[in-house]
């Protein structure tokens, strides 16, 4: 792409805009007809109410129109092109908007293809960059045609690279010299569905369960009323969100066996090129000196197992509200994932099977102290509910025992899980309860760290904190478990690169 050359982005973006709102607006509307069914079932559709339909319709059509023409506006006096070494997104409408993107503060580079996009031969890019002001959100997005955007990401890419001092290259590539696509790891179907089993949580399984439970129950008292016709529409709207409860769930088990198509992963000297998706194609390129934080998952069920999968904490990934996680390396054995590892990021190689210290045992005492408290509030509440109620004793009765009881096994599985490891390269910390999450970072990627300890963990010797990354919201706070007083100076010294 030409340096100083204005683009607009395509036409359809226009398109995807508003065929969003008026999917929003329908379903609204939807909602509204199904939740007053039964009232216009009973209404004499006379002239004069057809005449007010009209009104209202066309009323929206008005509002739609609006809208298209708004977006119509906004799309064309929107330009985009490349200064020298900024990225400048430029407005002229009423409100005159120039937002200039420093390439040399970028974080990653990201294209992407929905179904829609698919078909009218775009795609999206999705530039970030090292702000935290910024990492819960893309800065640049734009629409281009295929091959544009391309050639758009490859000049981002070679102009990362010179304003590092580095050799101009074509950016990472990962087609050999016969054209065929070439990955330092690829997923295999089998690989998808480990992982995709290995994702399910308990959490999710309860949900559809209960869910289904319930729904059985709703029908099964629509059954035994009069008007089962009548009675059915008047409880559309609970049976349908009982049914988005039901569905949201089973997606929640099943979307990882079907998102993860076509995964691969390259090494190219200092990039990372990360790709997957079928019905959403998701491409990234990652600068590695960008990566803040390696962070290495397990489920309950991939834990018993012995499986783990690896995660990058990067500005840009996982600030998307569809794509939460951070996906590197696929569910696998530890030792697959550390040899895979060792080969794409050796800057980490070493952290999956490294050991962390376990909290210290007067880490329980201390936590004691509270879990006493709350397990006396919950005995006198539950004393006092059953005392006023002559119905339902029982139930309360065992939900008060479930409550106690869960509560301190989270407690001790907290501490069987949670450590610390304090490297000469990186910091090590690890949390979980019935799961488990490692996070390494290095030490220069900390922003700052921040030490609690109460009165109990003071007289313990021990205390506790939290240390923050240059990442969104979501990954940007981790805890550091309880440890002895002694390690803080090392923690102070590798932070300050003594």
């Amino acid at each position: 792409m030409e340096k100083n050359k204005k683009i607009r982005n395509h036409i359809s973006i226009v398109a995807e805009q508003i065929g969003g709102g008026f999917a929003a607006l329908a379903a609204v509307a939807f909602g509204i007809l199904i939740q007053n069914a039964d009232e216009l079932m009973e209404v004499d559709f006379s002239f004069a109410e057809a005449g007010r339909g009209l009104m209202i319709v066309g009323g929206i059509l008005l509002l739609f129109i609006a809208a298209a023409v708004k977006q119509m506006w906004t799309w064309s006096k929107t330009w985009i092109y490349i200064d020298g070494q900024t990225i400048v997104i430029e407005r002229n409408t009423v409100n005159q908007k120039v937002n200039t993107i420093g390439i040399k503060n970028i974080s990653n580079i990201n294209t992407e293809q929905n179904l829609f996009e698919m078909i009218m031969g775009t795609c999206k890019i999705k530039i970030d960059t090292s702000s935290l002001s910024t990492a819960d959100q893309t800065d640049v997005k734009i629409v281009l045609k295929k091959a544009d955007a391309e050639a758009f990401r490859r000049t981002v890419a070679v102009l990362l690279k010179e304003a590092k001092g580095e050799a101009a290259e074509e950016g990472l590539s990962v087609v050999d010299d016969h054209g065929r696509e070439t990955f330092d790891v690829t997923a295999s179907t089998a690989d998808i569905l480990r992982h995709g089993f290995c994702s399910i949580t308990v959490l999710s399984l309860v949900v559809v369960v209960v869910g289904v439970g319930g729904l059985i129950e709703v029908l099964s008292r629509l059954t035994e009323e009069g008007e089962v016709l009548k009675t059915a529409i008047s409880s559309i709207v609970g049976i349908l969100a009982a049914f988005s409860f039901i569905l949201s769930a089973i997606w929640d088990i099943v979307k990882d066996f079907i998102r993860y198509f076509d995964f691969g992963v390259k090494r190219r000297k200092d990039e990372l090129y990360i790709r997957y998706g079928v019905l959403k194609k998701v491409e990234y390129t990652i600068p590695v000196d960008k990566i803040q934080a390696l962070k290495i998952r397990q489920t309950l069920i991939a834990r018993a197992m012995g499986m783990c999968m690896a995660e990058l904490i990067n500005v840009g990934m996982g600030d998307d509200k569809s794509e939460k996680n951070s996906f590197f390396i696929l569910y696998g054995k530890k030792k697959d994932v550390e040899e895979k590892l060792e080969k794409l990021l050796p800057e980490f190689a070493g952290v999956v099977d490294a050991k962390v210290t376990r909290q210290p045992a007067l880490a329980l005492a201390v936590r004691a102290i509270p879990l006493v408290i709350y397990e006396a509030v919950l005995i006198l509440t539950a004393m006092g509910v059953v005392a006023f109620l002559e119905e339902y004793r029982m139930i309360v009765v065992a939900v008060a025992v479930f409550a106690g009881i869960f509560v301190p096994v989270l407690v001790l599985m907290d501490y069987l899980t949670a450590g610390i490891a304090v490297d000469e390269r990186v910091l090590r910390t690890a949390d979980g309860f019935f799961g488990k999450t490692l996070v390494a970072v290095r030490y220069d990627k900390i922003q700052y760290v921040e030490l609690k300890q109460n009165l109990p963990a003071r007289l313990c010797g021990i205390q506790k904190g939290s240390f923050s990354l240059l990442a969104a919201v979501s990954m940007r706070e981790h805890d550091i478990p309880y440890f002895r007083m002694n390690l803080e100076e090392k923690i102070k010294e590798k932070i300050l690169g003594r």
